[in-house]
């Protein structure tokens, strides 16, 4: 028997192989050129031109890189510097560790044929995994770590073994300027504020000044500022006269209120910054100009003088108004989608009427001795209206196909599938109608109707006719547009959904013990209204 290979490519001696060196074979798998590399070998990767270099692994009881536990990478010629990916190519999409030593001046990426890998830079060496899909690092965590000499501050330590190496105490002498963050002072008296000088970019120590009718009282750790006037004191004021016709009254002591009553009048239009006001005449009107207050003038209508109906548009008039509206209402267009595709909103449309219906339910197969199957329910519908949507935004329309037909003797029909529209770049309430249920494949059972939700008006689909022992098939269930498949009569089949969602016939059976196929479902349908 052929021997096989592990992981590492070691060969695994099977009974009866290797007859007369099986020996030799074994010491070749336990020697220092197969199990050997894997443990404690290290083997030379030289990267010879500035190009990716890969290593592979294959069933062969020699020395192979690959295998080794360590991969000391050099560099000559054009790979001198070069920044590149040492691949771990065929054979070795294993589980396994490298310790990678980069000797070269470039960084070298160790990476699996897919995966990101870990790069290793110029002059140093670090141990990786390769989990078989990619290379990882292969060990994140350490309970506890001592160096042998300081971590450099570009690797986030301070570069020193000190440890008082921020000691204000025992490392800064003197006063610490305001340069490094100090203040600059040691010293200071009740009172006293740091403030900020432009000479020398410095804090100047300084206390309040008080200005006129003020007092400044500086004490330990507070400032005090009080008022040194005692002001004087009100104590009535009174209302009286009256002017144009309004009058103040009453009188105010500790409490209470002036009051400003009467009617203004008698102002004269020369008492007032402006004495009359301009109205201007717009696009078919005449007249107007300076008016004083208190006078009126007359507009008159020198332009439009009847207004023309256009195509789709009724003007109708009365006295002091003039109605203009659709001659039609509703929407003026209609699209049908009988397949799932992206709708696109009209330029100029901001209101849809949507209405979806669920594929219809495909009916049973007839059975056998003469007994008919159920016909397919219809697909649910749903209705709903949108207004303040946005043109050249999306929606998402997907129809539901119809059910397919039974084709094995009592196999009951497809489920219709769900016809919804949702949203695209335009935000909407998701609508859907749901499929009609296959027709059943046993006596005395109905398929129940697909379901419509989420819009105005939601419709459930009719029921598919029962299976009964008759050799009659018997009809498909009606969509929201009526077209249930019509039931097969003895010895045929049954018919396909006739509209949008109607359900189709149950197959027939005859005397002569022959089943017959129930028709499809019809397909879902999606109409948009704008």
């Amino acid at each position: 028997m052929a021997s096989t290979w592990s992981a590492l490519k070691i060969e695994l001696l099977e009974t009866g192989a290797n007859s007369g060196t099986w020996g030799t074979a074994t010491n070749v798998n336990l020697g220092d050129a197969l199990l050997g590399e894997a443990i404690t070998g290290s083997a030379t990767v030289n990267f010879a031109t500035d190009a990716d270099v890969t290593v592979t692994l294959t069933d062969s009881a020699t020395s192979q890189s690959a295998r080794n536990l360590r991969l000391n990478i050099t560099e000559s010629s054009t790979g001198i510097g070069s920044v590149r990916n040492l691949i771990l190519g065929s054979g070795c999409q294993i589980e396994k560790f490298y310790l990678v030593n980069n000797t070269g001046t470039g960084a070298k990426t160790i990476k699996n044929t897919t995966g990101t890998g870990i790069s290793v830079p110029a002059g140093k060496a670090t141990l990786v995994f390769n989990d078989g899909t990619n290379v990882v690092d292969g060990a994140s965590y350490f309970t506890s770590l001592t160096l042998g000499s300081a971590l450099p501050i570009a690797s986030g330590g301070t570069g020193t073994t000190s440890t008082t190496f921020a000691n204000l105490a025992s490392n800064v002498t003197g006063t610490l300027p305001v340069a490094n963050g100090g203040t600059g002072q040691t010293t200071y008296t009740n009172g006293q504020l740091l403030i900020g000088n432009t000479t020398g970019n410095t804090l100047t120590k300084a206390t309040l000044t008080a200005g006129s009718n003020i007092t400044i009282t500086n004490g330990a750790g507070a400032v005090t500022i009080a008022s040194s006037n005692s002001g004087g004191t009100v104590t009535s004021v009174g209302g009286t006269g009256t002017v144009n016709g309004l009058t103040l009254t009453g009188t105010v002591t500790s409490s209470g209120n002036l009051t400003l009553g009467g009617t203004l009048s008698s102002v004269a239009n020369s008492a007032l910054t402006n004495s009359s006001v301009t109205v201007t005449a717009g696009t078919g009107m005449s007249g107007g100009g300076a008016v004083a207050l208190g006078s009126s003038v007359t507009l008159t209508n020198a332009g439009v003088t009847s207004l023309v109906a256009g195509t789709g548009i009724t003007v109708s008039g009365a006295t002091g108004a003039v109605t203009v509206s659709a001659a039609g209402g509703g929407f003026s267009t209609s699209v049908v989608y009988t397949s799932s595709t992206t709708f696109t909103i009209p330029s100029g449309k901001t209101t849809l009427k949507i209405t979806v219906i669920g594929g219809g339910g495909g009916g049973a197969k007839g059975g056998n001795y003469s007994s008919a199957r159920g016909g397919g329910a219809g697909g649910g519908a749903s209705i709903a209206y949108f207004s303040g949507v946005t043109p050249g935004n999306t929606l998402t329309v997907t129809v539901g196909a119809g059910g397919t037909a039974g084709t094995v003797s009592n196999d009951p029909g497809g489920t219709g599938g769900t016809t919804s529209v949702s949203s695209g770049t335009q935000t909407i309430t998701t609508i859907q109608a749901t499929g009609g249920s296959g027709g059943a494949g046993q006596q005395g059972t109905s398929a129940l109707g697909g379901v419509g939700s989420g819009g105005t008006a939601n419709f459930y689909g009719g029921v598919g006719n029962e299976s009964n022992s008759s050799t009659a098939g018997p009809p498909g269930g009606n969509s929201f547009m009526g077209g249930g498949g019509l039931g097969g009569p003895p010895g045929t089949t049954g018919g396909a959904g006739r509209v949008y969602g109607g359900g189709g016939g149950g197959g027939s059976g005859n005397f002569s013990c022959t089943a017959y196929n129930g028709g499809a479902g019809a397909v879902g349908m999606v109409m948009i209204e704008y």
